[in-house]
């Protein structure tokens, strides 16, 4: 557990969030800020141990997250806990917002492999592109649909690990 983490806007573990929300989801009147705190360690304690308990058993094989916030936020978050994976949204329209292409390179510098959601953005980049942008794909050489192009892009990037399918 690091440092005073009571005043922690933002958990450093899973451990962390999910004693916190342990402590907030309970009836605080008249306790101290002490008891307070000590509530967290021993839910923080409980949970660690579980987690560890459920990996030996092989309930739980690797502890990840989803991610839909900021680069910022997300390197934090990686560098928070020991991760198996990171799954973010991630293609061609989004490669500067969200973790975007800062988050992923980041990641994988870490070690952590990450995993790709949205990557058609919602079928956006598919059915919904401008004139523009199809006559850019019609005018080149190489005929390919608007969703390979997208895949593609992905999968040129070394830092990906896994592109999910889950498409409109």
């Amino acid at each position: 557990m690091s440092g005073n983490t009571m005043f922690n806007i933002f958990p450093s573990s899973a451990e962390e969030a999910v004693a916190m929300l342990y402590v907030q989801s309970q009836d605080l009147t008249g306790k101290s800020p002490s008891e307070i705190y000590t509530m967290f360690q021993e839910a923080y304690y409980e949970v660690r141990k579980d987690r560890r308990e459920k990996q030996k058993s092989g309930a739980i094989r690797q502890v990840g997250f989803s991610y839909h916030g900021n680069s910022e936020m997300f390197c934090r978050l990686v560098d928070a806990y020991d991760w198996d994976f990171c799954q973010i949204q991630y293609n061609y329209m989004d490669e500067h917002s969200q973790a975007g292409r800062r988050g992923l390179q980041y990641a994988a510098s870490k070690g952590i492999p990450v995993i790709i959601m949205e990557p058609l953005r919602g079928g956006k980049l598919v059915g919904l592109l401008p004139d523009e942008a199809k006559q850019l794909f019609a005018d080149y050489a190489v005929r390919r649909s608007p969703a390979e192009w997208a895949l593609r892009w992905l999968w040129n990037q070394p830092e990906v690990t896994c592109v999910l399918s889950g498409m409109n």
